[in-house]
């Protein structure tokens, strides 16, 4: 199953740190921390109502990634000392919380990888670490909590009921809102760390490269798999991994094992200086492990006045080709070229389309994908869902209730469990304009399946697609 890999081993950058922005941040914190005492009490019962809210999906996703650790990696193995730990952490469920336990356990991989191990210890490492990354199923818990907001919409047509059920599930969400001024405020007030760490890095006071959602509980969730043509994509929810050692963890160990490749599709915008450091740094990544990830960067401008993916230069997403980039642009204008979309609808839709174009591009095998932002709580959340929903028509699956369910669960339970807040309604709002548009005007899938899988006439030979299934 292994084999052994010699390489250089990938070096991760120290972000610089400057005395000044350190201070910057004590002060502000510590001012915040005075100044905030009154609103926390006053926050407190909603924080605590939403906390007892998310409590058991987040559990419940943690007995996920427990499950699949104990399962996969060899417990009884001699190995060093901390990998001992390890093992004595997955050996005995906690009595407590098992995100807290799993969240030590990932810490325990991450410092034990820091050390560069060799040998059956880096063997065991980067298994653990591909565990904690694509191996943990979760697809049931966001549709039991889709199928409790979704109601009852019987009868109406199936792309109607959805969109109409996004509207009100996301409207009644009892979440945070970040969307007034007050929202805002009451949600900082409740969430003061989460608050202050955003702020730093809106302003320049912490580096890009120094913020790790995972380490911050953010965690991978694998929702299922399409195949395409035979091959086999396990779809991944969690954030974009930057300077994340498990990640990288991850690919050595489909490097060792030729397991196929992880295949990343980033939404971070070139545009915003500090989401450009990020993407600069998940291609040197991406230059490292050359066999083992595909990256997609997408450079979507405006061109006459529609989102347009540009098609020449370092901006071409790693495994596209130029005609592939112009095809993908020409499918967008067709399909969403409207005057009744609005440009953020528009671009969601091209989006979408470039996120199926690096499925179809992937080479034969079984591999793992995610796309996302940074925490993979609105802008990935957009693209994941549409990406579901555009491979069942490509699948010629109908839209179920099933699927509407699993749909409203990862729209509304993501940005709850990673930042106890609704979805920002001005990334939402693009969504729900596309929905309503597909549901007035499903042909628009057509051209979809001609560009994708052919002409009509040569249906036999046309590419086999397979939608999404829970594993």
């Amino acid at each position: 199953m292994f084999k052994a890999v010699s390489s250089t081993p990938f070096v991760f950058q120290q972000p610089p740190d400057s005395k000044k922005n350190k201070a910057k941040r004590c002060v502000i914190s510590a001012l915040f921390g005075v100044l905030s005492v009154p609103m926390v009490f006053v926050s407190a019962p909603a924080r605590l109502y939403t906390f007892v809210k998310n409590r058991s999906a987040i559990e419940r996703l943690a007995e996920k990634r427990y499950d699949a650790a104990c399962s996969a990696l060899d417990l009884e193995a001699k190995l060093s000392p901390d990998i001992t730990q390890i093992q004595a952490l997955l050996e005995t469920r906690p009595k407590g919380s098992m995100h807290d336990h799993m969240q030590k356990v990932r810490s325990k991989i991450d410092r034990a990888l820091a050390k560069s191990p060799q040998g059956l210890d880096a063997t065991f490492l980067h298994h653990a670490a591909h565990v904690m990354t694509v191996c943990a199923d979760g697809m049931e818990v966001f549709q039991e909590y889709g199928e409790k907001a979704m109601g009852e919409d019987s009868g109406e047509f199936p792309l109607v009921r959805l969109a109409f059920s996004l509207d009100r599930a996301v409207k009644k969400k009892p979440f945070f809102k970040k969307d007034t001024v007050l929202g805002k405020i009451f949600w900082t007030f409740a969430h003061p760390e989460k608050a202050t760490n955003s702020f730093f890095d809106h302003v320049g006071w912490s580096h890009p490269l120094a913020y790790n959602s995972y380490q911050h509980g953010n965690a991978n969730v694998r929702i299922g798999a399409f195949e395409v043509n035979g091959s086999k994509i396990h779809m991944i929810l969690g954030p974009t991994p930057t300077c994340d050692r498990l990640f990288v963890g991850h690919l050595q160990h489909l490097k060792e094992t030729d397991m196929g490749v992880h295949a990343q599709h980033t939404l971070e915008s070139p545009w915003q200086k500090a989401e450009n450091v990020r993407r600069i740094e998940q291609q040197r990544v991406a230059e490292h492990f050359k066999d083992e990830v595909v990256y997609t960067f997408g450079h979507i401008e405006n061109k006459g006045g529609r989102p347009h993916l540009r098609e020449e230069g370092v901006a071409l997403p790693k495994n596209f080709t130029k005609a592939q980039a112009e095809g993908i642009n020409t499918l967008a204008e067709e399909m969403f070229g409207s005057d009744e979309l609005s440009d953020k609808a528009r671009r969601l839709g091209l989006q979408t389309l470039v996120a199926i174009q690096g499925i179809f591009n992937l080479p034969k095998g079984e591999h793992s994908m995610g796309q996302a932002c940074k925490q993979d709580i609105d802008r990935g959340v957009l693209v994941n869902v549409l990406t579901i929903l555009f491979m069942d028509q490509l699948a010629n699956q109908p839209l179920t209730d099933e699927r509407i369910a699993q749909i409203l669960g990862v729209v509304l339970l993501r940005p709850g469990l990673v930042d106890d807040r609704a979805i920002l309604k001005k990334r939402y709002d693009a969504l729900s304009e596309l929905v309503h548009f597909i549901a007035k005007k499903p042909e628009v899938f057509d051209s979809m399946k001609r560009h994708f899988l052919g002409s009509i006439w040569y249906k036999p030979f046309a590419p086999k697609v397979l939608p999404l299934k829970k594993n």
